[in-house]
């Protein structure tokens, strides 16, 4: 409870963070809660993201428009790191919203900086980075409860 009260103090003080990229670490702690009321989560192979850059990679098209959502809750409980989606539309109010909780535009070069920075991000295909790949493989569906993240690396 202790944490929630310094959060929500952080929050009213105006004194929270944000990321050069517009991650606000405190609203996601705040709202990942509700993803255990919402999903119940196994996770695989978190040993491959547990530390350092990692280019997280869905090699099949993701099914469903919350599974990005699952993947990022799937990582958050697993290691206590947020994720990065690439894919955010860079349109008001939609973009800024997205960024506070991780998401950043298609673009190589916003991938390799958030890779250099040592983050997990999560895109669609395999990027030309100098990081370590990690296949992601999800098990699930959008009505759905139970989900299965498991997470390869490659190299």
């Amino acid at each position: 409870m202790s944490d929630l009260a310094t959060i929500l103090g952080r929050r009213f003080n105006g004194t929270f963070t944000v990321d050069p990229w517009g991650l606000d670490r405190d609203l996601i702690d705040l709202v990942a809660p509700l993803s255990s009321l919402r999903w119940s989560l196994s996770v695989e192979g978190e040993d491959a993201i547990a530390s350092g850059p990692a280019l997280l990679v869905a090699p099949r098209r993701l099914r469903a428009p919350t599974e990005p959502v699952v993947v990022a809750a799937a990582v958050l409980r697993a290691v206590d790191r947020p994720l990065r989606i690439l894919g955010v539309p860079d349109v008001a109010p939609i973009g800024p919203l997205l960024r506070r909780f991780g998401g950043v535009v298609d673009h190589p070069a916003e991938a390799a900086a958030l890779l250099r920075d040592g983050q997990l991000v999560l895109s669609r295909r395999v990027l030309p980075v100098d990081a370590p790949v990690v296949h992601v493989r999800t098990r699930g569906w959008e009505l759905g409860r139970r989900w299965t993240v498991a997470f390869d690396a490659v190299r």
